[in-house]
């Protein structure tokens, strides 16, 4: 592996699927091989899912954007060097911006509890127009680059839809489309909203996960406790164990 001026870009190229396949196995080679490549290539990944939860596409960009001017500002000995500005910035975001806990927490559980709904097998209209089943197509390119711009684009086109939004049954997926996009604020006041529908289990569950994203750690116990407190929840033992770590922090 070349000492080049942008591992970034490298970094990116690899995640993305954009190395010609010679380049991947070098690549792959160097990461299994050399434990500096491995920590830099690791610290990214973790900013990358720290920045899916954090608010605004904007602000995701600004943090990317901080992030790359970092790590791009190094001498030749850049896999020292590099590893250890991965590490000031993922240190700073962490202690300036949120606790570390329920950050975990969510990473923990949010990407397997919306891959639950993905299939669109479960909840609201069939109708391949309503936001479950909008929700379950671009779930599928959750892994590729046109993701973001699929869920903004899929807001934009169900929110202009009097007839969805004002359907308290599709509250749920309309939640889950912000919630994938980075908008919690807005996640979460569709979240309460579905509290009044078929979703209402699920619509408490997410909302936990909001106030995780939100680092609104009181409001998150308070609902985790809701839910350990039904015995008949579809989510008790997982908020068990979310309430047991977040209790860890007083």
């Amino acid at each position: 592996m070349t000492n080049q001026d942008n591992l970034y870009d490298i970094i990116e190229q690899y995640l993305n699927g954009a190395m010609t396949p010679e380049e991947k196995l070098t690549f792959e080679r160097e990461y299994d091989t050399n434990p500096d490549v491995k920590k830099e290539v690791d610290d990214y990944i973790l900013m990358k899912k720290v920045v899916r939860y954090h608010g605004s596409l904007q602000r995701k960009k600004e943090i990317e954007t901080l992030y790359k001017e970092h790590r791009i500002k190094r001498t030749r000995t850049w896999q020292i060097l590099f590893a250890a500005a991965a590490v000031f910035i993922i240190g700073f975001f962490y202690l300036a911006n949120q606790p570390q806990t329920p950050l975990k927490l969510l990473d923990q559980y949010a990407s397997i509890t919306v891959e639950e709904y993905s299939p669109g097998t479960m909840m609201g209209d069939d109708s391949t127009t309503s936001p479950k089943e909008r929700f379950a197509q671009v779930y599928k390119l959750k892994d590729e680059d046109a993701y973001q711009d699929s869920l903004e684009a899929s807001i934009v086109r169900l929110e202009a839809n009097e007839r969805i939004t004002s359907n308290t049954e599709n509250a749920f997926f309309l939640g889950l489309f912000h919630f994938e996009a980075g908008n919690i604020s807005e996640a979460l006041a569709y979240f309460k909203k579905a509290e009044s529908s078929s979703d209402v289990m699920a619509a408490e569950w997410m909302q936990g996960l909001c106030y995780l994203a939100q680092e609104d750690v009181p409001n998150a116990k308070r609902i985790f406790k809701k839910i350990v407190e039904n015995p008949d929840h579809d989510y008790p033992d997982r908020a068990k164990d979310i309430l047991k770590n977040l209790n860890r922090l007083e």
